[in-house]
């Protein structure tokens, strides 16, 4: 009897330490399911930062390629001056004044207008002119928009004078230019 005795306080002792056991066990696991759940996230954000640095890595490699030939490429760097340089008002009357003779500029209004969606500005010159004929007039506008001469490209916005398609003499115009610009 007293080796049953014996066998049961032996058996209880050991239920006990598995209770205790399996209590530690589950309490461990709830104190410890936070840090698992945090290491899984950081593990995956720290996933999500080498792709896009990877993607960035990429996107710099391309825009430095872009850049070198940008800088090589004379032609081009002529026309993003032509295109969209600087506001400067000496320059943009300089570019003004062509050097197509029969032409006489009277007033000149420049309004450095508003910033445009593509991230240029857009200025608004406005001039009162007086050409000797109509082929004039339109040697002038040619080298407003086109002229590789010019350090500056004007869009015509609006162009004003009277018109007689049975002479050719002196006109009186009055025009409006846009020009893009960095700000």
């Amino acid at each position: 009897m007293q080796a049953t005795l014996q066998d049961t306080e032996k058996n209880r002792k050991q239920i006990i330490s598995l209770v205790l056991l399996s209590l530690s066990i589950i309490i461990g696991f709830f104190f410890t399911m936070d840090q698992g759940y945090g290491y899984m996230e950081k593990k995956d954000s720290l996933e999500a930062t080498k792709k896009e640095a990877s993607e960035k890595k990429w996107t710099l490699e391309n825009l430095q390629t872009m850049t070198k030939s940008i800088e090589n490429d004379a032609e081009l760097q002529d026309n993003i001056g032509r295109y969209a340089s600087e506001f400067r008002e000496d320059t943009i009357i300089d570019s003004l004044f062509a050097p197509i003779n029969g032409v006489s500029i009277a007033n000149i209004a420049i309004s450095k207008g508003d910033k445009a969606p593509n991230g240029l500005s857009l200025a608004t010159i406005s001039l009162t002119l007086k050409t000797q004929d109509i082929t004039t007039l339109e040697n002038f506008l040619d080298y407003l928009t086109n002229s590789k001469t010019n350090k500056k490209s004007y869009i015509i916005k609006s162009l004003n004078f009277p018109f007689d398609t049975t002479k050719n003499e002196p006109a009186s115009v009055s025009l409006e230019l846009g020009m893009y610009y960095f700000q």
